[in-house]
Formats: structure tokens, C-alpha cells, sequence
């Protein structure tokens, strides 16, 4: 059975508390009350505890680790995309070729405070959900959907076929997201970090905004903007509320 190690108070707890299902072994001291919080849920869940009385040092995906936890796991677990679209969802974060496990695990983080239904990631030329994702993204993997599709354009269709408008992004437009009206059915796409939305995808879009910068010559990073734009489609609905 393939394993991933996950380190990361919150990450670990979400995991515990959310998705138990996935965790095979926490191994911990008992040193604090937040480490005895991970060993008091992990018993409730009948979850295999190891105990150990030495501080637990370990080199993990070339980080020092002092945290004094690690959770044993089954890989991340991606849902299927044609069950969730039976579901209530109105705002849908679409990833097109994200290549940093940094952005994901950032994005991902984003996405569940402001409210994104679901996660689309192509199942190739992509980064995959790792453990150093699972990190970063502080335990909302546990909490917020993610689906692999083969085929963007094609899941793009489906979604407007029951009421999504779907938004890309750019550069190079002048249409500014601060002052642009978003649908109560959004799905968001953010491109890859280098080369941004494919033109094939890019046709598919309903509108295309851009986020308004006083300095043109750089860019914001995918994790950055798709921050900023999820704060902006949140604010928003809550407008029209």
C-alpha cells in the first residue's frame, strides 16, 4: 500500500477529524496539550497511536521537522466529478497546468476560506495532491473537494450546460474584476503560472478580467491572484445578499 507522511499540527487534525478513514498510524509524543489533543481524536476514531518518549526528529521532504507528529496515511482521495455536479455549488475553481506544489497547497487553502464548491485539476500536466501540498494547504484538503478530469475544455461545457458562467483570466484585458458582476454560478480559471490559460480553454470562457495593477511590468503569482479574485467574487455575493 502506497503511504504519505503528514506533518503539520492543523493539517493532521484536520485530517483526523475529517477524513479518518485515510489515517493508519499517529506517531507522537505527549509532551503538550495540543499533541495530546491529536492522540485523544485518533483513539476516538480507532486510529493506531504510537507513543514514543524521545523528541521526534525527522527530515521530511527536506524540512527539519520539531513538531513532534507525524500521521501516517493513505494518499489523498480525489472525488468524481460527474457525483458533484449533482450537487448545491455555486462558485467552482477551475486549475489549468498549476505546476508549483507551493501555489496548489496556497490555493488550496484560499479556496476553502472563501468558499469554492469544488476543485478541478487536469489529471495530466499538473501538480498532484502530495503530502508537501497537503502541508501548505493546512488542512483544507480534508475539507474542500478536488477533482482529476481528463479533459478541461469538456468539463467546461458540462458546467455551462447546467448554469455555470465560466471567467478566465489575464493579463491583458481591460476588464477589470473590481468592477466586473460576477454570476451566482462562477467557475474561475487560473492558468499555469508561466504560459497562463490554454487558447483552447481560453475559447471556452464566458468573459475574460484581469486583476488591476498599478505596476504592468510583473505579474502576481497563480496563488496570489487566485486569492485576490476569490476575495472579490466573495465579497460580491455577499453584496447581493
Amino acid at each position: 500500500m502506497i503511504k504519505n507522511e503528514i506533518i503539520g499540527f492543523h493539517t493532521i487534525e484536520s485530517i483526523l477529524k475529517n477524513t479518518p478513514e485515510r489515517a493508519i498510524l499517529l506517531t507522537t509524543t505527549n509532551k503538550n496539550k495540543r499533541l495530546k489533543h491529536l492522540i485523544k481524536i485518533a483513539i476516538n476514531n480507532n486510529i493506531k497511536v504510537n507513543v514514543i518518549k524521545s523528541k521526534l526528529k525527522r527530515i521530511l521532504f527536506n524540512q527539519s521537522f520539531y513538531q513532534n507528529a507525524i500521521l501516517t496515511c493513505k494518499p489523498f482521495q480525489y472525488v468524481d466529478f460527474n457525483q458533484q455536479i449533482t450537487k448545491k455549488m455555486n462558485l467552482i475553481l477551475i486549475l489549468d497546468r498549476i505546476q508549483d506544489s507551493q501555489n496548489l497547497g496556497k490555493i488550496c487553502r484560499s479556496a476553502l476560506c472563501f468558499g469554492v464548491n469544488l476543485i478541478i485539476i487536469p489529471k495530466n500536466n499538473s501538480v498532484k495532491i502530495t503530502s508537501i501540498v497537503e502541508q501548505i494547504a493546512v488542512g483544507s484538503l480534508s475539507i474542500i473537494p478536488i477533482t482529476q478530469v481528463i479533459n478541461i475544455t469538456e468539463t467546461i461545457n458540462k458546467l455551462k450546460k447546467i448554469g455555470f458562467f465560466i471567467i478566465g483570466t489575464e493579463t491583458n484585458t481591460h476588464i477589470s474584476s473590481y468592477k466586473y458582476t460576477f454570476s451566482n454560478k462562477t467557475a474561475l480559471i487560473i492558468g499555469n503560472e508561466e504560459l497562463g490559460i490554454r487558447l483552447l480553454i481560453r475559447k471556452t470562457c464566458d468573459q475574460i478580467i484581469t486583476i488591476p495593477m498599478r505596476k504592468h511590468n510583473i505579474n502576481l503569482n497563480a496563488a496570489d491572484a487566485t486569492t485576490i479574485l476569490l476575495y472579490e467574487i466573495n465579497r460580491k455575493y455577499h453584496q447581493k445578499m
